[in-house]
């Protein structure tokens, strides 16, 4: 071994040896460089574009020197230690700013300069950042409608492309979140509103992975996310640094100095005036009608049927049901959903599973494509019906049991009571 060190968490060795070796890739050997980065938490989020405030405990990796003031940044995020390698982190999202059009109380010429990555002095971002503002009454309302122009602009989204620059990125139309942020970076420049980009973490489908966003000076820096086409970055983006990007190094360097260093668990979170914390989702039930807060659902069970409240079920089930003799039940599950997960994927998984269905349909739930799936349970035989859809990060299953001709009644009612989003 000719040298061996720690690097975002994976450790790199180098070692001599001849030239066709070197060009072997070791056996059954693969690195998917994303999934080393991500950040699992025991706790899931099922809306996290909704959280309002965030509450992490943080605890460095054996071994490791944790920075934690990297990841201190007031008044919105803060951190605190508790004890030796544990820190209590807490997020807020940003206050709307007062809308002004006076907006250079300070020295911006870094975040309003044109470098190699952010051309704002591109004749064709500046055309367009004119056109989209179209003389906004505000420089923060100018901001947003450039950041939405750029979500739905580039239309390939994902990491085949290297840290393009903003020009690429205009010219091109694909990229990840880098390359979003840049190009909206260097519209906001270009029609004088001083912009930078943040890095740091942000949670999605269950984990918390690297990302950058941008932020704009409107009388205060405001973050905007145009990866993900919000106009007020929620509470689960985790700030680390932020750049005025003269270059790829500047704006990831300081990234390096947390990756790989610690490990976080969700202890409470905010959306609107709702608190939630680490305890199992709470479920109201009101009547025949039922409600999961956190989940952000509503629906009507069928007439005459019980909720069973004496088995403590796991924390994916949002709750079970039977008929008065117990001969039908209905089980209703939500869970965050992965990175890679798709409902084609789920319903495969399912045939996989059960050898087949007997029907198979689509519909829709509150607006959402769902798929109705009809099957024998292969270890009981019991008939058996799921209702699944996918609303945000978050996946449904309504599966009743042993229903045989009521089935199609009974969905269709489900169906239609069904309501997602806060109440």
């Amino acid at each position: 071994v000719q040298s061996r060190m720690d690097i975002m968490g994976i450790r790199q060795e180098t070692e001599l040896t001849d030239k066709a070796t070197a060009l072997t890739p070791p056996l059954g050997y693969t690195l998917d460089l994303l999934k080393t980065t991500l950040l699992q938490t025991a706790r899931a989020l099922p809306h996290p574009r909704a959280v309002d405030e965030l509450t992490l405990a943080l605890s460095a990796l054996p071994e490791q020197d944790f920075p934690a003031d990297r990841l201190h940044h007031p008044p919105l995020q803060t951190i605190e230690a508790t004890e030796n390698g544990h820190w209590t982190l807490r997020v807020k999202r940003a206050p709307e700013p007062v809308p002004s059009k006076d907006h250079f109380a300070e020295d911006f010429a870094d975040a309003l300069a044109p470098s190699l990555l952010v051309q704002s002095d591109a004749p064709s971002i500046a055309s367009t950042a004119r056109n989209v503002a179209d003389n906004a009454d505000n420089p923060l309302e100018s901001a947003r409608r450039l950041n939405q122009w750029v979500y739905g602009a580039i239309g390939k989204k994902g990491f085949g492309v290297g840290f393009a620059s903003a020009l690429e990125t205009y010219r091109r139309r694909e990229g990840d979140c880098t390359e979003h942020a840049l190009l909206l970076a260097a519209l906001c420049r270009s029609i004088g509103i001083p912009a930078r980009v943040a890095t740091g973490l942000v949670y999605f489908r269950g984990v918390f992975g690297y990302h950058m966003w941008t932020e704009v000076y409107v009388g205060t820096w405001f973050g905007l996310d145009p990866a993900f086409g919000l106009d007020s970055v929620d509470a689960t983006h985790i700030k680390v640094a932020d750049s005025v990007a003269t270059s790829s190094l500047s704006a990831f360097v300081p990234l390096l100095d947390v990756m790989g260093r610690f490990e976080l668990e969700i202890m409470t979170y905010t959306v609107g005036e709702r608190r939630f914390s680490s305890q199992r989702p709470e479920v109201r039930i009101k009547g025949d009608r039922v409600e999961s807060p956190e989940y952000q659902l509503r629906f009507d069970l069928p007439r005459g049927w019980k909720v069973d409240t004496d088995d403590v079920l796991p924390r994916e089930i949002v709750t079970v049901a039977y008929q008065k003799d117990g001969t039908a039940q209905l089980l209703v599950r939500a869970e965050v959903i992965s990175y890679e997960f798709t409902l084609g994927k789920a319903v495969a998984e399912i045939a996989r599973h059960v050898g087949g269905f007997d029907r198979r349909r689509r519909m829709s739930v509150d607006g959402r494509a769902a798929m109705r799936l009809d099957f024998s349970d292969p270890f009981d035989g019991l008939p058996r019906s799921s209702l699944l859809f996918l609303d945000g990060d978050t996946y449904y299953a309504f599966t009743v049991e042993n229903l045989a001709g009521e089935a199609d009644e009974i969905l269709a009612n489900l169906a239609g009571s069904i309501r997602l989003g806060p109440s």
